[in-house]
């Protein structure tokens, strides 16, 4: 796989593996991009929202042929029926927590909300890792959105910097540039 699909035809909505791709050179890959077991590379995926709620009240046997039926699909590859491992764990279960290990919303939900949400109001600039344009949920994202915050905060401060690009930092994607000024609908200026 050496990535991550986004699937809303199964009951896994997003599956990533625990591997990097082994056309990027071990060097410049870190040490959290290899994998966990190189003998056995891992699949994670995520029922998400409603969908695991519902395949909560089924049995586990019941998931388990699902996701293997699920991945023999996508991938093509009869192998996925004959796994070495399955491993699943309900995060609604979790006495402190009561939910997902991160907020994945329902695709398109954020679609026409998430830009406002990061915009600026007045004086009061927005981060949290739901805002993030890349891991949203993680703490990279939570890292990305601050340093994006930060970065809109510096450009108020010192207006020459609107002209330069925004942060760029090494190993991530530039994420969306959000005009200095704010551009939240209704934004009422003081």
């Amino acid at each position: 796989l050496n990535g991550q699909i986004w699937d809303p035809e199964g009951p896994i909505l997003y599956t990533l593996d625990d591997c990097s791709s082994p056309c990027v050179p071990a060097s410049q890959q870190g040490d959290q991009a290899r994998c966990s077991s190189p003998e056995h590379p891992a699949l994670m995926g995520f029922l998400v929202a409603d969908d695991a709620k519902d395949w909560s009240k089924k049995t586990r046997l019941d998931r388990q042929n699902a996701i293997a039926l699920q991945y023999a699909k996508l991938f093509k590859c009869q192998e996925a029926l004959d796994y070495i491992e399955y491993v699943e764990h309900d995060w609604n279960a979790e006495e402190f927590i009561g939910g997902g290990c991160v907020d994945i919303p329902k695709i398109g939900s954020f679609a026409d909300t998430s830009v406002h949400l990061r915009c600026p109001f007045g004086k009061v600039h927005f981060a949290g890792t739901e805002l993030a344009c890349e891991w949203a949920g993680y703490m990279d994202g939570a890292i990305s959105s601050g340093e994006r915050a930060a970065d809109e905060v510096l450009r108020e401060l010192n207006p020459i910097c609107d002209a330069s690009p925004r942060h760029v930092t090494a190993g991530r994607n530039m994420h969306q540039i959000i005009p200095a000024k704010s551009a939240r609908p209704n934004a009422v200026e003081k």
